[in-house]
């Protein structure tokens, strides 16, 4: 099982690379955002930004950001088309197991986010002097957390929705509004005080707030709060799916 699992990694990733609007939303989108932003504030201390510039601040944000196109885009849509061509029903008539299918969409989805952040932060680094100063663990421990937390909402997504052009449709309403509202496209801190109310409705905004707390090693108010909210959030939609997700 292990092997033909990996083999599927290596298939789906191949697949996966090949397809423009992955590479483009997922790479290079954050780095146009990214040289945008930093252009035009650049990275001086600034109290704002609790002494930090502000692509120190925008960084992990744009991370985020990786994490929910990759997620709540990607994912879902790649699944939909899946069985929307009846790959998930053969699968089924086969030794393999097509939950493989499903765990190897979540892997792919997972190392591009990562070689897509690598890519972010060494353009960061070179660019305008990012700074990291937090722990290299803990963000580990959310980057997963926010994968996880993020992909389950997307495979929730492609469990309701009965068409890829229906699944494209219904992400785009999710995702859009997630990246402006949780400060994974424009800094919470320069938000009126009325959107920062919002994004405290916005999964991804907890997202954001970790990875940024674990970059800068910020304190952040209520961490153990963020943490179980994703972690309630990822149980609610894998459970939801689990009922609802249909194979053909």
């Amino acid at each position: 099982m292990i092997k033909s699992t990996l083999q599927m990694i290596r298939f789906e990733f191949r697949q996966v690379t090949r397809l423009f609007p992955n590479i483009f939303f997922s790479v290079v989108f954050p780095l146009l955002l990214l040289l945008v932003f930093g252009s035009l504030y650049g990275n001086n201390p600034n109290k704002i930004f609790y002494g930090y510039g502000s692509v120190d601040i925008l960084t992990p944000s744009y991370i985020g950001n990786i994490i929910a196109v990759n997620s709540l885009n990607n994912l879902p849509l790649s699944i939909s088309f899946y069985r929307e061509i009846k790959v998930l029903k053969r699968y089924r008539a086969t030794p393999i197991n097509p939950v493989q299918l499903l765990i190897s969409q979540f892997i792919v989805y997972f190392i591009l986010s990562i070689v897509s952040s690598i890519i972010l932060i060494s353009i960061s680094h070179l660019t305008f002097g990012l700074r990291f100063e937090g722990n290299i663990f803990l963000f580990a421990l959310y980057f997963i957390l926010s994968s996880i937390s993020m992909s389950s909402i997307g495979l929730l997504i492609s469990s309701l929705t009965s068409s890829s052009k229906i699944c494209i449709a219904f992400s785009n309403i999710v995702y859009f509004p997630m990246i402006f509202l949780s400060g994974a496209s424009f800094a919470t801190e320069l938000m009126p005080e009325g959107m920062m109310e919002i994004s405290a409705f916005v999964p991804l905004t907890y997202c954001v707030n970790l990875l940024k707390s674990a970059w800068l090693g910020l304190p952040l108010a209520n961490i153990l709060y963020s943490i179980l909210i994703l972690i309630g959030i990822t149980i609610l939609s894998i459970a939801i799916s689990t009922i609802t997700f249909k194979w053909d």
